[in-house]
């Protein structure tokens, strides 16, 4: 459940407030001359919010392995493992 607070109540109500989030699981949005401006979250709700994060920036864990891709992956679309052999043909060439 969702429920609006302005910034002068806030200041006031932060107990009553803080323990709506942590024991009704509720977000406190907080608004300042009537528009939004941020928000209370659960840290349930927070954890998640971080997790979708990091899958968007490092890509999503592999289900068996629980290890995500490398940065090479998620930033050139490449495994690591096929780079590294695309630099050993390359060095080879070279030589």
């Amino acid at each position: 459940m969702v429920f609006e607070v302005n910034a002068t109540e806030l200041r006031w109500e932060m107990s009553r407030i803080l323990g709506q989030v942590q024991h009704g699981k509720k977000i406190a949005v907080i608004a300042m001359h009537g528009k939004p401006i941020g928000a209370i979250v659960p840290m349930e709700d927070l954890h998640r919010i971080w997790e979708k994060q990091d899958d968007e920036t490092h890509g999503e864990r592999d289900p068996e392995t629980g290890k995500r891709p490398s940065v090479l992956m998620t930033k050139y679309g490449i495994w690591s493992d096929a780079l590294a052999a695309r630099i050993r043909r390359v060095k080879e060439m070279g030589e």
